[in-house]
């Protein structure tokens, strides 16, 4: 049997460690407003559920104890993607296709790439942030590309077709004070839907051989034009090499003429019949003679 003075001394001592613990009590208490931000966290911190500080930075940190203050770690401000499918639609709502401004059909998909840049904003001001950004990426990307024709959205216009819905869904999140960062927008995916995508490949592959015909012929026509130009240029240079050839001899015959005139006038006596002798004898080796005998003509 335990003494009655051992029984006294346990008592004693359970009474000592009740007190130590209810004196501990507060101080625990206390200490529970301990708390630490990692280095890819963000804190948003509370005071009777009211908003005090929404980018409580990384390391340690106090509050005072739940429910007077609280704290809600959230991820840092990491890029995030979001994919936009209108495929995935097909409601009474909402079609799966495009319909652009020159009234052609598209399919198109997209990646929305954000970031958190006010936690505070992103998790009070909307029940679901991120599905009032899909929503807006959705009405966006169909308002778009009702502005443009399908030529310009499946060319040139693909890239401004992004920096227009990045800047659009900006302001409209700005507006709305959602707390999203828009980062990117890419198009996935833009071409016409399968239901016309062969007749379209059809059309740009006709547009594709007429123009081919039209350069060919361009082509043609230049070599020809540039062959026509060289014949053109042989021909007046040989031209203008007979009129030289002819003038000279003329320049010839008209000085070896007034030569024969001087000498003429000089002496008509002697220069006479050198002359005609001259001529004759010109004239008679380009002749063919026929000698006939007076007996050959009788018969």
């Amino acid at each position: 049997m335990l003494k009655r003075s051992d029984l006294g001394n346990a008592l004693l001592d359970s009474r000592n460690l009740l007190i130590g613990l209810l004196l501990s009590i507060p101080f625990l208490y206390l200490l529970s407003g301990l708390y630490s931000v990692g280095g890819e966290q963000r804190g948003i911190h509370y005071r009777f559920g009211k908003l005090i500080n929404d980018n409580v930075p990384p390391g340690m940190h106090y509050h005072l104890p739940y429910p007077i203050e609280s704290v809600v770690l959230l991820p840092a401000s990491r890029i995030r993607s979001m994919e936009v499918d209108y495929s995935q639609l097909g409601t009474q709502m909402q079609a799966k296709e495009l319909l652009t401004g020159d009234e052609n059909l598209v399919s198109m998909k997209l990646l929305v790439e954000y970031s958190v840049a006010e936690s505070g904003a992103f998790i009070h001001n909307s029940q679901d942030a991120e599905a009032v950004l899909l929503q807006l990426a959705y009405a966006q990307g169909a308002l778009a590309v009702a502005r443009w024709d399908i030529d310009a959205l499946l060319t040139s216009g693909r890239h401004r077709l992004q920096q227009e819905l990045k800047l659009n869904l900006q302001k409209l999140l700005h507006t709305l004070q959602l707390g999203i960062r828009i980062s990117s927008v890419q198009i996935r995916q833009l071409e016409p839907p399968a239901t016309v995508k062969r007749a379209f490949e059809q059309a740009n592959t006709a547009k594709a051989e007429q123009l081919k015909w039209v350069q060919d012929a361009k082509a043609q026509r230049s070599s020809r034009l540039a062959e026509s130009r060289a014949n053109i240029r042989q021909y007046r240079l040989q031209a203008d090499a007979t009129a030289n050839e002819l003038l000279k001899r003329s320049e010839g015959d008209s000085q070896r003429l007034q030569l024969q005139i001087n000498e003429y006038s000089k002496a008509p006596s002697t220069m006479g019949p050198r002359i005609y002798s001259e001529m004759l004898e010109r004239v008679l080796d380009k002749a063919q003679l026929q000698i006939f005998s007076p007996s050959q003509d009788h018969q």
